[in-house]
């Protein structure tokens, strides 16, 4: 008789998550694996911030605002909206609220394409969440936990399975290296099993209290 899809999760989680048995990972998780994200009020877009000197479009949502105007390898420049302007790399950098307001609001972009400077205007609408592929889930899995918070420990204190369906709710600590703090927080993920291995999931992360716990500091909008 075949595992539970409870006890895959659970051997998931203990073999992979805790141990760091990163080789094993292939074992439980399928190659068509995805990995769903919440919605969001935006532009459709994610872009990169590590670079020194200039933050760059990633990747645009099929079917979003965003599609058809904005390319991944844009070059973001400044960004205008009818209340904010950010005008230098480091306002941009600062807070991703350029990206987000209301529904139908717009907002005015300087992007670079190609080594030319040009204007696109994006209105923000409800975004489904991007679908994060196999690749890209497992490099981010592996960084993380090896790089980013490698004394992660994650505890399942309830577990509930219905048909093809797993879910978790988790209690989890670590130290966050880029700050040097520990915290602890708790997370719930919808798993979904075919086969016998891993091949969709759903997360609800930390609430601000991890965020806290690590030093940032959260304000009014308006303040």
């Amino acid at each position: 008789m075949g595992k539970s899809n409870k006890e895959i999760v659970l051997e998931f989680i203990e073999l992979c998550v805790n141990e760091k048995n990163l080789d094993a990972i292939t074992d439980y998780v399928s190659q068509d694996y995805v990995y769903r994200n919440p919605p969001y009020v935006g532009m459709g877009i994610n872009v990169d911030r590590n670079l020194p000197d200039k933050i760059v479009i990633l990747s645009v949502k099929a079917g979003g605002p965003s599609d058809g105007k904005l390319q991944v390898g844009d070059e973001l420049l400044a960004a205008e909206d009818e209340t904010d302007k950010w005008e230098t790399l480091e306002a941009l950098k600062e807070t991703s609220s350029w990206g987000h307001g209301k529904i139908g609001t717009t907002v005015k972009l300087k992007i670079r394409r190609d080594g030319k400077e040009m204007e696109v205007e994006v209105t923000r609408s409800k975004i489904e969440g991007f679908d994060v592929p196999f690749n890209i889930v497992i490099d981010a899995f592996k960084h993380y936990h090896t790089v980013d918070c490698p004394d992660h420990k994650e505890e399942v204190m309830h577990i509930v399975a219905e048909g093809d369906i797993v879910m978790t709710y988790s209690q989890i600590e670590g130290t966050v290296t880029e700050f040097d703090r520990q915290a602890v927080w708790t997370s719930s993920t919808v798993w979904r099993l075919a086969d016998g291995k891993i091949t969709e999931a759903w997360g609800v992360g930390p609430e601000l209290s991890y965020y806290y716990q690590l030093g940032y500091k959260i304000e009014r909008p308006d303040s």
